[in-house]
């Protein structure tokens, strides 16, 4: 019976593999164009790439971390904080 079940988890993971890579690429070019449009005076974090091994991202700290937690010390940008821009 394990074995049965683990044989079929592999296969839906890999069924799912193009999917999921295509998605982390897609995220990494999101994260390559926000460092390049970002101010460097600007105090929002921009989000770390991915690793495209699948295997890697099961530990991975930067899934797990929460970069939206600690409040901003340092005034918004207008065009974040005032709606009428």
């Amino acid at each position: 019976l394990g074995t049965r079940l683990h044989q079929q988890t592999r296969k839906a993971i890999a069924k799912r593999r193009p999917a999921l890579l295509t998605a982390i690429r897609k995220f990494n070019g999101y994260c390559d164009k926000l460092s390049l449009l970002r101010p460097p005076e600007c105090p929002i974090p921009v989000p770390k790439k991915l690793s495209t091994r699948l295997d890697e991202l099961r530990n991975d700290e930067l899934l797990l971390e929460d970069v939206w937690i600690y409040p901003i010390e340092v005034r918004c940008p207008r065009w974040l904080d005032d709606p009428s821009i």
